[in-house]
């Protein structure tokens, strides 16, 4: 059985893995915590980035200027509550691999990061707009618009430590509307969806200097994740006078699974978008939301919420609460939070069927604990010194570590622990 402390490891030799030891309004009554919603109010202002219990919004100040915002707190309204860390800016905020980023619309901003959402560092004036920052191999990868900025003239950036960028090798696919969709499994995926055909040319790189297009385009227009070791793909379809959520995994993002469908799903509650957090997978696209356990079995959840909005503009997880922002009238204006969910687990593990050697020889590990506290995963060689390679904030209660040492070694133990609360 494995524990959260230092004496259980995994072994990783050649390819074979062996495991040793191993001020709201509140909706909804009775059920658990995803039958009982609240709705707060905070103001116009952007979708948030969420992670270390944090949440960065920009939105406008008593001093009508556009601000970012902090905050620990799900539940304040408005200002009160929100701190303001950067001043007399707008852009756009992510948050990926235990950091912050904000990425100014001024190209005299540029790029900010932060390791906890209060503390910043800006990065200094750089010729391009960065945003779709995500995480890659060996560190970020983001779209980058070059100013003065000219039609089409959009190009990829990677950086080492999310704050000095360069062009990449990999190609933005010029008049396309690309979309750094996710990365997972050692794999970036990037989608198109092509009007014309009505379908989603996909294009995978795995070695990001070049693109693969998939051969199995999918048909109509899918919302895309990587979650708990695979893509997802996930749609409505209109089926003998109902509507019905339908779901595609895989692995490489080539070969996809056949359709899994789920519903009927009531009125327009259609599910465009999904998400993984703490064991739970969650579908959603209007009133209603759809928990799964593994992503086959679902069960359908009223929000209950009672004004009409066109599309969610985001989806996280955010303390222990699953966060939506509705978007109403092309703008966002709400947050809707589930009520704190309980850690699924309550040990640290590394998950066996999710660790594997990458073509390139690095070695990708799948980490699973109690959400909420940094991880740390340490290697050895001998099992005697050990040095740790990762420490992952662990928000949703599951993250990937990519080992590149390992490129050089036949074998190789690793061990993860998780500090106290």
């Amino acid at each position: 059985m494995c524990q959260s402390n230092r004496d259980k490891w995994l072994s990783c030799a050649a390819v074979v893995l062996c495991l040793w030891g191993a001020t709201a309004a509140a909706f909804g009554a009775g059920g658990g915590p995803l039958d009982r919603w609240t709705l707060v109010d905070y103001s116009p202002g952007s979708s948030p980035a969420t992670g270390r219990g944090v949440a960065i919004r920009a939105g406008i100040g008593p001093d009508n200027l556009a601000h970012f915002y902090a905050s620990t707190n799900a539940m304040v309204t408005n200002t009160q509550g929100w701190t303001a860390v950067l001043s007399n800016t707008a852009g756009e905020a992510s948050y990926t691999s235990s950091s912050f980023f904000v990425s100014g619309r001024d190209h005299a901003f540029g790029v900010s990061v932060s390791e906890d959402g209060y503390q910043w560092k800006n990065c200094g004036v750089q010729p391009y707009f960065i945003d779709q920052i995500t995480r890659v191999r060996g560190g970020f990868l983001g779209r980058g618009v070059p100013y003065p900025a000219a039609p089409y003239q959009e190009l990829l950036y990677q950086s080492s430590d999310g704050c000095q960028w360069q062009p990449s090798a990999l190609p933005y696919v010029t008049y396309s509307g690309l979309k750094l969709t996710a990365f997972g499994n050692g794999v970036l995926m990037g989608t198109i969806f092509d009007g014309l055909k009505g379908s989603t040319d996909i294009y995978l790189s795995d070695d990001f200097a070049t693109w693969t297009i998939s051969t199995n385009a999918l048909p109509d227009n899918y919302g895309f994740a990587f979650v708990h070791g695979e893509f997802l793909a996930i749609q409505p379809e209109w089926q003998a006078g109902r509507w019905y959520g339908v779901l595609r995994r895989s692995r490489d993002g080539h070969r996809w699974s056949d359709k899994v469908r789920f519903g009927p799903t009531p009125g327009d509650s259609n599910p465009w978008a999904v998400l993984y957090a703490n064991r739970t997978y969650l579908a959603f696209g209007g009133r209603y939301v759809y928990s799964s356990n593994d992503a086959i079995s679902w069960t359908t959840h009223d929000t209950a919420l009672s004004f009409h909005f066109s599309a969610y503009a985001f989806g996280g997880f955010w303390a222990g609460r699953f966060l939506l922002v509705p978007l109403v009238g092309g703008t966002t204006l709400f947050f809707v939070l589930s009520d704190v969910v309980p850690p699924a687990v309550d040990q640290v593990r590394l998950l066996p069927d999710l660790c594997r050697r990458l073509p390139d020889g690095g070695m990708l590990l799948t980490v699973e604990a109690p959400y909420g506290r940094a991880v740390t995963v340490e290697a050895s060689g001998d099992l005697a010194v050990w040095s740790p390679i990762a420490t992952d904030s662990c928000d949703t209660g599951e993250f990937e570590v990519y080992d590149e040492r390992a490129k050089t070694l036949d074998h190789r133990f690793y061990r993860a622990w998780q500090a106290g609360p």
